[in-house]
């Protein structure tokens, strides 16, 4: 998938950063969760966090909720 749409599809989200990193890094990159806690330093389970707020807010976006 491009850059381009994915950063779209995250701004209409309203993403925070760190949730539009873990977009780019799993549909762009394929990193796996482990992957992106080491590249960040930060631990698995805020990469989860993270992953669970951006699946909630693109969700929500996709089906036209604000």
């Amino acid at each position: 998938m491009d850059e381009e749409i994915l950063l779209s599809y995250c701004q209409a989200g309203n993403l925070t950063e760190n949730q539009t990193k873990w977009v780019l890094y799993t549909f762009l990159k394929d990193l796996s969760v482990m992957k992106i806690a080491e590249i960040e330093q930060v631990s698995p389970s805020a990469v989860k966090s993270w992953r669970s707020g951006a699946k909630g807010k693109l969700q929500k976006a996709l089906n036209g909720h604000e």
